[in-house]
């Protein structure tokens, strides 16, 4: 088939891994993924860095690093407004797969995508992600869909209602969380579905976000080598779990069924995912090292004694932990009460805090927000920056040094490696306000994070909240029209963008940082369709009003609720 009329079905499936899936299509619950596999071409997919939402599918639908893209976490810093805000469309820079079908006449049906609000115009439909302010009207395109959905679906179910972070507390929470995956989901496969009967489009991109929240929540029920593993919980939720990854095999196997043999299907993942048995906490150890320096005022020195003491929100969580399995369900319009806004994790007015007890004159690098490493605070760069730009490869390689003796005080092993650094990470306009020292021994089970700032006063601490998390490696798997049968490949989330516009007729944009996936495609197809490149020039930014200050301020409080922030 000419690439003209060849239709692609791109489903992500968030977070989803071969050490979860294999397993699951081997014992027969995932027959359609397991027939995809064995009839077309696998492999894996190198996410980016850090392998977070935020940023890799901005990597994923520009084929572009974080430093070209822009996005390198939930908040993204604003040169022009010298402050954080969350990210979004009109802060994500480059032009996306969709963008350059519509400019060559090709229709694209894009579902749940994160980073897609404010939605932009383009030659099909599209329906935001998870980012989504709560309660705004305008989350899709065309504009009438919203009404079309919400009259007959009520609430779209951008976001959970569930309470994150309890949902292995209690029976009842475990089972209110898995009825609302199970109902979320299944809406977005079906209005997939029934977008995709009415507009044919070329190509379709669909996000499926619960697999990530379910691996997150209840890893520690399908692993039995986690230390926090529940034999009784396991037996209990072992069928409901399985049940809800046949739903998504099923759902799957329906969409692929939609494109036929005429068009390809791929499945992919925009990062792997494992068990964490401890967390890092960055900002302790940076504290602890000398690197960053509190304020020298009465409160901030009390604080410090009492942390001191041990008065942190680690031990504050543990003395709650026996109640928390009486957090039920909070409103959709308030999923920023979840937990007191923490990950998982309590805290008071009297604990140390990141935005109000440090001394940024004197502060050399601090760990910001989520996971995304260590910022060195930089003069001219950081909001408050003190470290001048001659002293910089000092204080980096001051704190690598280091980084390499941290020992996990339980069982003795150095575990900050692999430590990466900016220069290898990324390049493009935006590097500079990226992460400047990674470190990710996310293969260790060890999770470097900063929830407050200074969530425990030993730096590695083992974890009770977060009981999976992102790892670098996700899936890719091609089937249909064009796909190498028996083909194998280890490429990059980045090369999923200039992969698909190859296999839809277009020239891949030489700006982008990812390569077709060659050993994937049909042999034939390449030799009959050479793959060429488009020259592009000059900044592809659009001008846009972007969010408002009061939806900035709503969604960090719902990241942070998700434990994000």
């Amino acid at each position: 088939m000419v690439p003209d009329s060849r239709k692609i079905m791109c489903i992500g499936l968030d977070g989803a891994t071969w050490n979860i899936l294999r397993p699951r299509m081997a014992a027969g619950q995932m027959p359609n993924l397991k027939r995809l596999c064995e009839g077309g071409a696998v492999g894996e997919l190198d996410s980016i860095f850090p392998p977070e939402t935020p940023a890799a599918w901005p990597s994923f639908m520009t084929g572009k690093n974080p430093g070209k893209h822009g996005a390198f976490d939930f908040l993204v810093y604003d040169p022009e407004k010298k402050r954080e805000r969350p990210v979004n469309s009109t802060l994500r820079e480059g032009k996306t797969i969709w963008d350059h079908l519509t400019e060559a006449g090709k229709t694209s049906l894009i579902l749940n995508v994160p980073t897609t609000y404010p939605v932009q115009p383009l030659n099909g439909c599209l329906i935001s992600g998870f980012l989504t302010p709560e309660g705004v009207k305008d989350w899709a395109y065309p504009p009438e869909l919203v009404e079309e959905l919400e009259e007959e679906l009520g609430r779209y179910p951008h976001f959970f209602e569930t309470m994150s972070f309890v949902c292995a507390h209690s029976e009842k929470n475990a089972t209110l969380f898995l009825d609302e995956l199970e109902s979320m989901d299944r809406t977005k496969f079906e209005v997939c579905e029934k977008l995709f009967d009415r507009h044919q489009p070329d190509f379709t991109m669909l996000h499926i976000w619960g697999t990530d929240r379910l691996q997150h929540e209840l890893w520690h029920w399908f692993d039995e080598a986690h230390p926090k593993y529940d034999a009784a919980m396991a037996k209990k939720f072992g069928p409901r779990i399985d049940a809800y990854y046949t739903m998504c095999d099923e759902y799957v196997g329906r969409l692929a069924a939609k494109v036929g043999d005429d068009g390809l299907t791929f499945v992919i993942s925009d990062h792997g995912f494992g068990p964490t048995h401890y967390f890092i906490d960055l900002n302790s150890w940076l504290l602890q090292e000398g690197f960053i320096v509190l304020k020298n005022t009465v409160k901030v020195r009390l604080k410090k004694l009492l942390w001191n003491l041990g008065v942190t929100p680690q031990n504050a969580t543990k003395l709650a932990y026996p109640f928390l399995k009486f957090a039920m369900k909070i409103k959709a319009t308030a999923p920023e009460a979840s937990l007191q806004k923490s990950s998982g994790t309590l805290r008071l007015p009297c604990m140390l805090n990141l935005n109000e007890d440090v001394d940024w004159d004197k502060t050399r690098a601090y760990a910001p927000f989520g996971w995304s490493g260590i910022f060195i605070n930089t003069a001219g760069i950081r909001p408050n920056g003190s470290v001048p730009e001659a002293d910089y490869d000092t204080v980096r390689d001051a704190i690598v040094e280091r980084l390499q003796d941290l020992k996990n005080p339980d069982t003795g092993e150095c575990v900050a490696h692999p430590i990466h650094l900016k220069k290898d990470m990324y390049h493009g306009p935006y590097t500079p306000w990226g992460p400047d020292i990674m470190p990710l021994p996310l293969d260790k089970q060890h999770m470097p994070v900063c929830f407050f700032g200074f969530q425990s006063k030993q730096p590695v601490y083992p974890n009770n909240t977060l009981y999976g998390n992102h790892l670098l490696e996700g899936i890719v798997m091609a089937h249909g029209n064009g796909a190498r049968p028996g083909g194998e490949t280890h490429g990059h989330l980045i090369d999923m963008a200039p992969t698909i516009l190859y296999l839809l007729g277009l020239p891949v944009p030489d700006d982008m940082d990812g390569k077709v996936l060659e050993d994937l495609i049909d042999p034939g197809v390449l030799e009959s369709m050479p793959i060429t490149m488009k020259a592009m020039s000059g900044t592809d930014a659009e001008e846009s009003n972007g969010l408002s200050e009061e939806e900035e301020e709503e969604l960090r409080a719902r990241l942070e609720g998700l434990g994000y922030l």
